[in-house]
């Protein structure tokens, strides 16, 4: 095994551990994930994946890829257990989101969209 291969293993150990509590709190319906955030968040980490992968990032996505899975999940439970007030700053993030898709969709640099 490479260096680079186990900081890989390393870094997708740390992402699950660091994701359970919160699935956890969500479960038990200790804590409310907010929808648009989440939905932000998955779109923002899913353009990172895609530049990694179009820039050849080897290792260095596996964890990001899994954070990004994690964060979808996260995204879909909250549309049980989350909560729905949705604010003007949300719907700003969110527009804000789907605009660096455009860029990467229009311009095909990731980078950019990054």
């Amino acid at each position: 095994m490479t260096t680079k291969e186990l900081f890989a293993v390393i870094s997708v150990v740390g992402v699950l551990v660091a994701y359970y509590p919160y699935f956890r709190d969500i479960l038990h319906k200790k804590t409310e994930p907010h929808i648009y955030t989440w939905l932000v968040w998955t779109i923002t980490m899913t353009v990172g994946v895609l530049g990694i992968l179009k820039g050849e990032g080897e290792q260095g996505v596996f964890s990001l890829l899994l954070g990004t899975v994690l964060v979808a999940a996260v995204m879909f439970l909250s549309i049980k257990y989350g909560t729905k007030n949705i604010t003007k700053s949300d719907t700003f993030s969110l527009v804000a989101a789907l605009f660096a898709l455009s860029i990467w969709f229009f311009l095909d640099n990731p980078y950019l969209a990054v």
